[in-house]
Order: C-alpha cells, then structure tokens, then sequence
C-alpha cells in the first residue's frame, strides 16, 4: 500500500547531497589548520552528524514518508527542529560560543523562543495550513523561518557560561506544550478523524509537483493524531534534557 501511494515520489536530492559534502570537507579543512579556534575531534563528530540528518530530513525521500499521517509528520518535525539545531550550534568552534555570548543575545534567544512557540503552533492550525497549502513559496519562507528560529531558541542550553540553563529549559518545555498539546486534545475531541485535515497536513511542506496521498484508515484516526502530540513532547523533553547535558560534556573537552 506505501509503495503504490509513494511510487514515482521517492527521490534523492543530489545538488544538497554535494553542497553539504563540500561543507563538512571545508569545516574539517577548517578545524585542521584553524585549531586556534578551538575546534576539537567532538565539534567535527557532531557537525558530520548533524549534516547527515539535514540531508537525511531535506534531502531524501523520508521528507516526503514522512506526510503519510500525523505521527510521521509530527515525528519528522521534532527531529528537525528539536535535534537539528542544537547538534549544529554544538559543532561550532569556542570563538563563536565566546563571541555570541552577552545579556543581549541570551534576549534576543528568549524572544525567538516565544515566536518559535507561536509560530509552531500556528503552523499546525487547519486555517493557516489551508492558506500555506495554496503558496508554496510563503510555506518555504515560513519553515525557514523556523529553523531560524529553532537555532536561536536552543542557543542558551548550548553556552557554556550560561547559568540559568534550568530556568530556560523549563520555559522552553513550557512554552512548547501548547503546540503538542493542541494535537492530543484535537484527538479527543474528534478533530483527528477529518479527512480534509488529513489532507492538508499531506500538503503542507511538500512541493507543488508531488502527488503524494495520506495513508487510509485505520492510521487516519483520532489515535493517530494523539500518538502524533506525545511523540512531539517525549521527543521535546528528551531533546532539552540531551542538549544541556552535551552543552556540559562538550566545553570541557581539549582543544583540537
């Protein structure tokens, strides 16, 4: 059944593939001769790691699998935006870690935690998928927009000298519960069992040309959309729990 609706669909993005090998060759070209910058062997371990998962989530055919129901989706988008971010600041070298580290840029990382918040549950609301649904390019703009937004949010649990890590982490789960929430509730209220939401949640991220179709029932139901929302906040949890303990491990390690 996955394979008749998915035939013809299940391509490899090539250009990517190529633009991140050369990325992650200058990185470690970087790191090689750069050392004073205080890249280690952990910085490149995790900047190949995260390279690989973009490509894996951007660049293969799990972005299309990945609308084939809601708990796909959902499980999708956690790892794109609750991993990815903070394995990408985590490779970074200490210079920038020294550079961006102030009052002002944890702010500046407070603030884009709320709009993350906001946006991200904007982002799943039956209106704003049917009007994303319709321009493509607004939809490309707005998940950039959040992967911006993401790599600023996750910034303070990666500094090292950032002291109030617990305070943030716990605004940070806060902040995000409405967004897993609005699926387990939706549940149970009936709202996992409308097809035209099914639909739209197939259309949304994917580019105009596909014609991919959502898995029929059972997955379409109200026990789809509920294992959806607690696989966003089991993945959200874990995922603030691993950032801030690799932010303690990784500033202790040897320079390179």
């Amino acid at each position: 059944m996955i394979e008749a609706l998915l035939v013809g669909q299940l391509t490899w993005n090539m250009p990517m593939l190529i633009c991140l090998l050369v990325i992650v060759l200058a990185y470690i070209y970087c790191a090689r001769y750069w050392d004073y910058s205080g890249i280690h062997t952990l910085h490149i371990s995790l900047f190949i790691i995260a390279a690989g998962l973009f490509y894996l989530l951007l660049g293969s055919p799990l972005k299309t699998i990945s609308h084939l129901s809601f708990s796909f989706h959902m499980t999708y988008m956690s790892i794109l935006y609750f991993f990815g971010p903070p394995l990408i600041l985590m490779s970074l070298p200490h210079i920038v870690t020294q550079f961006a580290n102030g009052k002002k840029t944890v702010l500046l990382c407070k603030i884009a935690l709320y709009l993350f918040a906001v946006c991200f549950l904007l982002y799943h609301i039956p209106y704003v998928m049917i009007f994303m649904s319709k321009y493509a390019s607004i939809r490309s703009l707005y998940e950039y927009l959040l992967l911006l937004l993401a790599l600023l949010m996750w910034w303070p649990l990666v500094l090292p000298s950032y002291i109030n890590k617990k305070r943030y982490a716990f605004l940070n789960g806060a902040l995000l519960m409405p967004s897993c929430m609005v699926f387990i509730l939706a549940a149970f209220m009936g709202a996992g069992n409308n097809p035209m939401l099914t639909q739209l949640s197939a259309m949304l991220c994917m580019p105009a040309d596909m014609n991919i179709q959502p898995l029929p029932p059972p997955f379409n139901t109200a026990l789809d959309q509920f294992i959806a929302g607690l696989i966003m906040l089991l993945f959200h949890k874990f995922a603030i729990m691993l950032t801030a303990k690799m932010g303690e491990v990784y500033k202790n390690k040897p320079r390179f």
